[in-house]
């Protein structure tokens, strides 16, 4: 899970020091001058998923923005479930319970950000036909708070094509080069599925700015292993064969 905070363009200055590592930063791409950010507001938080909402008001529609509001003086339920022309990649409705009903009755079928005050909660709600990416649970006077249960949420998981493959032996060392932050997560697995014995190899995750996360993990047929990076700028993996039975397939996603 992820942590998000959002707020209106008056209250930047006051969440600045509050954004954290790791934060996914909410910000409004249309409305009034004290509610749109601006291009110097958006990037005081270099480093952050930013999220555009779009509120319907001055410079709506933003067909790029992933989270149209639905909310009094906001989109309305019915002109929000409207895709035509919204090409972001993963178009999201924000709403109250209260207004979900709406929502789902104008035959929105995919993710929501929904707004259910309380303590932060621990796994999304289910609603039919839908994806709960994210509720926004702690509502102050300068900011809201949100979790976010879609690890790869405004964007798209990655396709297969996309994941780099390689099998470590006990005679070459796996060196997996890629974008930082491109991916997150190294899966290491048994490759020879005819076999129950174990391989141990050392894992090492690279980041752009030098750091080196590294285990020594030992896997066992049939159960892949999946180690997530501590960081989010992962750039490089690299595998080492110390021991057992050669052949750990090695996939970067």
């Amino acid at each position: 899970m992820r942590h998000m905070i959002n707020a209106t363009a008056a209250n930047v200055p006051r969440i600045y020091n509050v954004v954290k590592t790791g934060d996914i930063v909410g910000y409004y791409c249309t409305g009034t001058p004290d509610i749109r950010w601006d291009s110097t507001q958006r990037s005081m938080f270099p480093g952050h998923v930013m999220v555009a909402v779009d509120q319907d008001g001055e410079y709506s529609p933003v067909f790029t923005a992933p989270v149209r509001d639905v909310e009094d003086n906001a989109w309305s339920a019915a002109k929000a479930t409207i895709t035509a022309g919204w090409i972001a990649a993963r178009p999201t409705i924000y709403c109250d319970m209260n207004d979900l009903e709406s929502v789902l009755n104008y035959g929105w079928k995919g993710d929501l950000w929904l707004a259910i005050p309380g303590p932060a909660p621990l796994t999304p709600p289910r609603i039919s036909g839908c994806t709960v990416v994210a509720v926004q649970y702690d509502f102050l006077d300068t900011y809201e708070s949100s979790v976010v249960f879609d690890d790869y949420w405004p964007s798209n998981p990655p396709e297969e094509k996309e994941m780099l493959n390689a099998t470590c032996d006990h005679d070459n060392t796996v060196f997996l080069p890629f974008a930082a932050g491109q991916f997150t997560t190294v899966m290491l697995y048994r490759d020879f599925v005819s076999t129950t014995r174990t391989a141990t190899v050392r894992l090492n995750m690279h980041s752009a700015s030098g750091a080196v996360h590294y285990e020594n993990i030992t896997i066992n047929h049939p159960s892949p292993v999946s180690v997530t990076a501590p960081f989010k700028d992962m750039d490089a993996i690299s595998v080492e064969y110390l021991g057992g039975v050669p052949g750990v397939g090695v996939t970067v996603h």
